[in-house]
Parts: structure tokens; C-alpha cells; sequence
């Protein structure tokens, strides 16, 4: 996508093979994982650990002004310069002062990425005329105002259906709407909360963007963080901070583009991940004006929150039909568990796919749940993640 001197926006990827339907992979995106190929038992298997040391020393506080944080005190002026410009629909934001090119596109990136709920504003950079600069708009303030009326009814739903919930829940929730509520589409007017939070439509950005807005809304601090993926594509995710520790979250890639795909399907690979997951693998930073923080934790992922964290093949297999149960009984059919060591996560995709054991797990899933077993494996759907050692079934 050729968007003028900036900005980001393409989804990353489907990573997944099916085992009954296939996936179709989004538009400009890269393929990152596969259902893998018979291994011999003498194959050279590595164990994969997450490191635990302590994050390094920052000079910038851990607060939802991250990225606001690491300006000096003339850049964050024009920052609220321009971000007061924006939301009055201005023509041009005058500077305070004399403002150079790449001074000024670090300002409008940080505003643009970092102010979701300012989705009017248009994306395209205008370099600026020594304190001058143009900016443009999507839609008039009396389109954005009646915009911001739909908003509300959405986001106040929301936000009332998460009152009480702690912050992890109130995360998984807004992560989960999306991925259920959305649908990945490379329409040019799907850049925004807007588009993603009332159309139901949305790029890497309105997925990132709404989450950050909703995360915003609710006091949780929250970063939008963009770069490309591995085939070099635009891209922008999430960083989130619990409990005082970052962690990363990609609402775009767990909402793959499936063949005859429910509306209900639903995967959490990307939800409260370290870097050591993702960073040089599938996901790569722009570090060109700001840091970000680090997300060292592996211990408290989602996985290990549901206790889907799987310490060798018998205990995932278990898991994976525990979590079956529990999805089937609560209407929905998606069923995933993540293992420690790529040999163990080897191992249970041989016992279940090649060894047939997932007829027996699917079988008794169903009459746990009180629904009918006969044909356990019809419509089933397997998916698979090698990098994050993920095994994922969809029952039909």
C-alpha cells in the first residue's frame, strides 16, 4: 500500500493450515506458519524458555504517555499543538517556533499513532513551512461529530459490560471483540476506531487503534507500536502494560481470513506475548524516533493465564480436550493450548493428526458437553503455529 511519505496499515498473516478447509491468506500478507511435515524421530529438536530477567532501566515512565514521555519539553508543546489543531479541524497547525521536516513527522506520527480517537485526522504528512504546516481530514467536523455519536453507543456498551471485570478481563474482552466483531478488509477507508468499532471493518490500524481507544477509555495503559512483518509489509499492534509489566498484543493477527470461516472463531496466539515471541521473527519494530518498552515476561501470557501452557505432549493433549469442553459448553467451538518445547509440541500433533488421536479427544469433548459424538471429526478444522508451539482445532 503507497500511502504518501507514511503510515502504516497492512495485516500481517495467516498462520495457520487447515485440516479440513483452507485458509486464504489476506491481501499483501506473509504466510508465517504451516501445518508441518512428518518428522523423523531423530530430528534435531530445540526447547524454547523465556527469559526472565528483570527489564532494563528507562528513563521514561511506565504511564499511557509513553511515547509522550520521550519528547522534550518544545516537541511535547507542538505535540499538543498539534493535537489541539486536529481536534478543531483546522486548516494548518501553527508551531510555536520553527519546526524542521523530520522534527514535524516525528510529532504527526506520534499524535496519529498514539490519538485514536482523533480518526478524522488523514493520514498523509505534509512537510511543514517553517512553523506552518497543512493538515488534512477524512470527513467535516459535522460528519465527525455525528461519527462520534455512533462511537459512544458502541464504546459505552462496551464499557458497561466490562464494569467489575479486572484489567486482564477487561483486556481479553476488548481483544476477543474485536477478533469476533471485525473483519479484516484492505478498503482504503478502514484505517480508523471508526471503521472498526461501527463498521465492522479495519485494517491493522483500526484493529490497533481500538484497541488502544478501548484500553484508553478503560485506564489501561496502552501503546500503539508499528513496523513491518517479516516479508517487510507495514504493520501495527498493541503494547500493553499489566500489573505494571508490558506486554504485546496483535488483534489483527489472531482475526485470520478463513474459507467459510464462523463469525465465532477465535484465537488468542497474540494475546499478552513477550518479545522474545515475536520481535525478529514475525513482528519488527520502527525504533526511527521512539523506544519502546520492553515486554520480558513469558510466565503470565494468556496461555499460562488459562493454564493452556503445556509442559510436555500428554499434559497438552489433556489440556486442548479441557479446553474443548469448556468451549463447546459455552456454545462456541475453537479449542487451542500452547506447549513449552517445540519437541513436546511435535510430539502431540503426531499422537493426535497422524496417529488418529484426535477422534477419540473430539469424542469425548462432545459427550462431556452433552452434545452428540457420533460424527466427532465432521467439519473439523486444525490449525497450527510452529513458531509459537500452538495446536488449535475448530469443531465443524
Amino acid at each position: 500500500m503507497n500511502r504518501a511519505a507514511l503510515i502504516h496499515g497492512s495485516k500481517g498473516l495467516l498462520m495457520a493450515a487447515a485440516l479440513m478447509i483452507s485458509a486464504v491468506l489476506m491481501c499483501s500478507c506473509t504466510e508465517i506458519g504451516t501445518e508441518p511435515d512428518d518428522f523423523p524421530e531423530d530430528a534435531e529438536l530445540t526447547v524454547i524458555t523465556y527469559p526472565k530477567t528483570e527489564p532494563a532501566e528507562t528513563s521514561v515512565s511506565d504511564t499511557d504517555n509513553y511515547v509522550y514521555a520521550q519528547l522534550s519539553d518544545e516537541e511535547k508543546r507542538w505535540y499538543d499543538e498539534l493535537k489541539e489543531a486536529a481536534e478543531s479541524f483546522s486548516e494548518r497547525v501553527e508551531y510555536s517556533g520553527e519546526i524542521d521536516g523530520d522534527t514535524a513527522k516525528k510529532i504527526f506520527l506520534a499524535v496519529y499513532d498514539q490519538e485514536p480517537q482523533l480518526f478524522w485526522l488523514d493520514s498523509v504528512f505534509y512537510p511543514p513551512r517553517e512553523s506552518s504546516q497543512l493538515l488534512k481530514y477524512r470527513v467535516g467536523s459535522q460528519e465527525a461529530d455525528a461519527m462520534k455519536g455512533e462511537l459512544r453507543q458502541v464504546t459505552d456498551r462496551l464499557l458497561s459490560e466490562t464494569e467489575g471485570l479486572s484489567d486482564y478481563e477487561k483486556l481479553l474482552y476488548f481483544h476477543d471483540y474485536l477478533v469476533r466483531n471485525c473483519t479484516f478488509s484492505l478498503d482504503d477507508e478502514n484505517y480508523t476506531i471508526y471503521s472498526a468499532l461501527c463498521r465492522g471493518y479495519a485494517q491493522c490500524e483500526g484493529y490497533a487503534f481500538s484497541f488502544k481507544y478501548l484500553c484508553d477509555l478503560s485506564g489501561i495503559d496502552c501503546i500503539t507500536a508499528t513496523g513491518t512483518n517479516a516479508g517487510g509489509e507495514t504493520h501495527a499492534w498493541n503494547l500493553v502494560s499489566l500489573n505494571g509489566i508490558w506486554y504485546n498484543v496483535d488483534c489483527t493477527w489472531d482475526d485470520p481470513v478463513l474459507e467459510n470461516g464462523s463469525p465465532d472463531f477465535l484465537r488468542r496466539y497474540f494475546m499478552l506475548v513477550p518479545d522474545s515471541d515475536i520481535l525478529g521473527v514475525t513482528h519488527f519494530r520502527d525504533d526511527t524516533y521512539f523506544s519502546y518498552p520492553r515486554c520480558y515476561d513469558g510466565s503470565r501470557t494468556y496461555f499460562a493465564r488459562a493454564g493452556l501452557y503445556a509442559k510436555s505432549a500428554s499434559e497438552g493433549i489433556e489440556m486442548l480436550e479441557e479446553a474443548a469442553v469448556q468451549a463447546l459448553s459455552e456454545g462456541h467451538k475453537d479449542a487451542e493450548v500452547r506447549f513449552e518445547s517445540e519437541s513436546d509440541y511435535r510430539s502431540a500433533m503426531r499422537t493426535l493428526f497422524d496417529f488418529g488421536d484426535i477422534k477419540r479427544l473430539a469424542s469425548a469433548a462432545l459427550e462431556r458437553a452433552g452434545l452428540d459424538s457420533s460424527d466427532s471429526v465432521s467439519g473439523m478444522v486444525r490449525f497450527s503455529n510452529d513458531e509459537l508451539h500452538i495446536i488449535h482445532i475448530t469443531f465443524g
